[in-house]
């Protein structure tokens, strides 16, 4: 990968000005979060160190993984491949989910074979938490 290219790739991303503007890493951080966990998870102790404990692992992450991670996951098309599939696929999303919204799911469950998904309520992409 070229310099220009993961320039590119960091302006798409919004990161392009990270080492001169430390701060803006800081906001790229909050919006994940913003997407990640519903604005009602955080009220107890448990649910605080686990944003904690996320937002930890994003600022020990390296500007150039994050924006590799990001731009591989948009070349990511799982879609075309699931009719292929013989074995029994749930698929799980959270109601509030931003970054892979319920519908994307239910259509990828409609198109998989033996696929069925169930949505959790009050729950944003990291449902697991």
């Amino acid at each position: 990968m070229s310099y220009d290219k993961r320039g590119d790739m960091r302006f798409s991303y919004g990161m392009c000005d990270f080492h001169i503007f430390n701060n803006l890493y800081f906001a790229v951080v909050d919006s994940t979060l913003d997407r990640w966990f519903t604005s009602e998870f955080g009220s107890t102790p448990k649910e605080r160190d686990s944003v904690c404990l996320a937002r930890e692992m994003i600022l020990a992450t390296s500007v150039d993984g994050y924006c590799g991670c990001a731009a591989a996951l948009t070349e990511i098309n799982f879609a075309r491949r699931l009719p292929e599939l013989s074995i029994p696929i749930h698929f799980i999303a959270g109601a509030d989910d931003q970054a892979i919204p319920p519908k994307l799911l239910a259509n990828m469950a409609e198109i998989t074979p033996a696929g069925s998904l169930t949505i959790i309520d009050r729950a944003a992409h990291l449902s697991n938490l």
